[in-house]
């Protein structure tokens, strides 16, 4: 038997993808270089791979030719190929959209537009299904509820789910759900927020394992069920490997067992594989679903591994090098960093050439009395739009 394998890694702002193939046979007296496979030993079944359908995914779609349209379908959910079968979207604006959005501006259900995910991630979602000839089964994730709903009326900087808001939320979610059903979109699946243990500077929101227990508990399972959406999985977590077996232990609990059918979790602290081997030790019939990967596999943290710093221009992708313009070779000449002079002396939120002119203003004078004073300087900004409102 023979695998064929590609792997692509940035280094160095370049591009290198290697392909190889690797042939197996049966193993005799031979101890190293071996994969055993035990075929009697069964643990959870694979549902099936697939990937994020966006803002950004969906509006470069858009732009392709319906030649590049054809070859991107069948490189990703073609059976020949990829064979993508789940995908995974957001519900309201996240940090992979074109822009910040959300359903309603007030607590008027009958108000909800989705057009805004109309736009770029409903179509590309029917161009799959029309090509493979069958639903997508679709995980749906907020990754903030409206703002107004939330203690810092901010969809960004974290921010908490009012309490006297948890009824209405769910709702929300529920009435969302429907208006996608009604699109001809297959959600089979729901998580209750995107990283509940993150404050970012785009969308988000904070919930500890006990606001999320409750609002599963007490608001979303019985809205579901009244809705006839109960058949929808409910995930918990959404978050990294490192805090799931302590957030599943907390959530999942005689009272909600039977309701909850599974953790989501992302590959982005290191290994922690013994926190996934607890939940299904002691969660056997729960699902284990992996929701989000954007690097890759590391062990340890970009920064620990001198990758990053603190301070410094923030990352930018290949792509982006001609909107960049003249100030590439100047922002790339600096590590990107966890935050940056932009962030703190920027508007709230600068246009990419702004951006990119007060990054290149950092590269050409950056010290350590500057580094310190933006670093310091961003907990402040955090803190002032937190209580802005």
């Amino acid at each position: 038997m023979s695998i064929k394998y590609t792997t692509t890694i940035y280094k160095n702002n370049k591009l290198k993808t290697v392909t190889r193939n690797t042939f197996f046979v049966k193993a005799s007296h031979v101890e190293k270089r071996i994969i055993n496979v035990f075929p009697e030993i069964r643990y959870q079944k694979i549902y099936g791979f697939g990937g994020a359908i966006t803002d950004s995914a969906g509006y470069v779609y858009s732009l392709m030719s319906f030649k590049n349209k054809q070859k991107l379908l069948k490189e990703y959910y073609s059976k020949d190929s990829m064979n993508y079968s789940l995908g995974r979207i957001h519900l309201d604006s996240c940090d992979f959209s074109t822009h910040k959005y959300q359903a309603i501006k007030s607590k008027d259900l009958d108000s909800m537009d989705i057009t805004d995910t109309r736009k770029h991630i409903i179509p590309l979602i029917h161009d799959i299904q029309t090509y493979t000839g069958k639903p997508l089964e679709i995980l749906a994730t907020p990754w903030s509820p409206p703002s107004f709903l939330k203690t810092t009326h901010l969809r960004t900087l974290g921010g908490k789910l009012k309490k006297s808001n948890m009824e209405f939320y769910a709702k929300y979610l529920c009435k969302y759900i429907q208006e996608l059903i009604k699109e001809d979109i297959n959600i089979t699946r729901i998580t209750i927020q995107n990283e509940p243990k993150a404050i970012q500077t785009w969308d988000s929101c904070l919930y500890s394992a006990e606001e999320e227990k409750e609002f599963i508990k007490d608001y979303l399972y019985p809205e579901l069920e009244k809705n006839h959406l109960e058949n929808i999985d409910i995930l918990i977590h959404d978050h990294n490997k490192d805090s799931a077996y302590d957030r599943a232990k907390n959530v999942i609990t005689e009272e909600t067992k039977d309701i909850i059918d599974g953790v989501a979790f992302h590959w982005y602290t290191g290994d922690h594989f013994d926190a996934l081997s607890a939940i299904k030790d002691q969660y056997p019939d729960k699902d284990l679903i992996l929701s989000e990967m954007c690097v890759g596999y590391s062990k340890e943290d970009n920064v620990l591994k001198g990758q990053m710093s603190l301070v410094g221009p923030r990352p930018y992708l290949l792509k982006e090098k001609k909107e960049m313009g003249k100030y590439y070779s100047k922002i790339v000449s600096v590590k990107p960093g966890l935050t940056g002079y932009w962030q703190v002396y920027g508007k709230s939120d600068p246009s990419f050439s702004s951006r990119c002119k007060l990054e290149a203003y950092y590269s050409n004078n950056f010290s350590l009395p500057m580094d310190t004073k933006i670093f310091f300087k961003t907990f402040l900004v955090i803190l002032e739009k937190r209580n802005s409102n």
